[in-house]
């Protein structure tokens, strides 16, 4: 599947909002992997040493601007890309408590403003837009939650997702376009410094020879690596590029093995890292406690599966910030590295 993708993205044009973002990187540095052109916009830099080694790379073009309308139809008219992928977001969930107004407008309306530019474009262009695992209406099912189950939210970030996936249903549908969702959680993986996020706040402590903090130590995710999701992501607009039928929403999560406890997870990035210890607090931030996806729409249609079990997920994710916090300016080649081991 690996030599598929290479030789799909190859010289195709991509165009990525949100490419200096946790995933949005990881998209962006495989696909220039696999010898795409890709045009990323975003409205900040989150780490100034992402994408050096891209500079004079006539293949990759970047800009930090407002993702207002004008911008970003702009851009898909001159630049005309063969496929999108929609990444711009407001992702954290506690943020989204101090910042609920933002949270629905940076994660609706940028979505809106970009389905609307491509009401009128070539129609042959594929969106695949991100989403959450959290914009299903959270009902803590054992089973896994299946892309028809009921969707919803009863904190601003869930909810502005599921707003966020009935609209782009409601354009899908109405105006005939080739959109696709795609739906993941527990996504981690290197270059994610994101605030009151698990591996963030763990290597940050661990680098200072601190404590770990944990807030939630029995909540159970299914954890999987952030190069397993961007695979998904990238096979999906591959086969909706190819067949409109592919269109819809797309669960990516790990089967139950990788499902682990908070604590667990805290615990195995201490063993990888060497050293450090945890310490755990009240949670004082309202999280569902199971929460799982069922991917086997994934699994059959677009023969997705993980590649990294929990243990090597955990195991390359502290691999990458231990090299990060030797030597900063090389993040690219840390980056460059793990892909070519995952994908060959």
């Amino acid at each position: 599947m690996e030599t598929v993708l290479k030789n799909f993205y190859k010289n195709k044009k991509i165009f990525i909002s949100g490419h200096s973002g946790f995933k949005g990187y990881w998209l962006t540095q495989s696909l220039i992997f696999f010898g795409a052109k890709v045009y990323g916009i975003s409205d900040k830099v989150y780490n100034k040493y992402n994408f050096l080694n891209l500079k004079k790379n006539k293949h990759f073009r970047q800009s930090y601007r407002d993702l207002n309308l004008v911008n970003i139809k702009k851009i898909l008219r001159e630049f005309k890309p063969d496929l999108i992928f929609h990444l711009a977001a407001q992702s954290n969930l506690p943020l989204s408590y101090h910042s609920p107004y933002n949270t629905f407008k940076t994660n609706f309306n940028i979505s809106l403003k970009l389905l609307e530019s491509l009401k009128n474009i070539n129609s042959n262009t594929t969106s695949l837009f991100i989403t959450s695992d959290k914009a299903y209406e959270n009902m803590s099912l054992s089973r896994g939650y299946k892309e028809g189950d009921i969707l919803g939210g009863k904190d601003p970030y869930s909810a502005s997702k599921a707003c966020t996936e009935i609209m782009i249903n409601a354009y899908r549908e109405s105006f005939n376009m080739k959109v696709a969702t795609a739906r993941a959680g527990n996504v981690i993986g290197g270059n994610d410094f994101s605030k009151y996020r698990i591996v963030p706040d763990c290597v940050s402590a661990l680098n200072k020879k601190k404590s770990i903090k944990i807030r939630n130590r029995y909540a159970t995710r299914p954890w999987q690596h952030v190069l397993d999701v961007i695979n998904g992501y990238l096979l999906l607009n591959m086969y909706l590029y190819k067949d409109k039928k592919i269109s819809g929403s797309w669960n990516f999560g790990p089967n139950v093995d990788n499902n682990k406890t908070v604590e667990i997870l805290a615990e195995k990035i201490v063993e990888y890292w060497g050293t450090g210890n945890i310490k755990f607090i009240k949670n004082k931030i309202k999280e569902d406690k199971l929460l799982q996806l069922n991917a086997n729409k994934a699994y059959k249609y677009l023969k997705w599966k993980v590649k990294y079990k929990f243990d090597k997920s955990v195991n390359v994710t502290v691999d990458w910030y231990k090299n990060y916090y030797r030597n900063k300016n090389k993040t690219d080649l840390i980056s460059i590295s793990q892909i070519e081991e995952y994908f060959g």
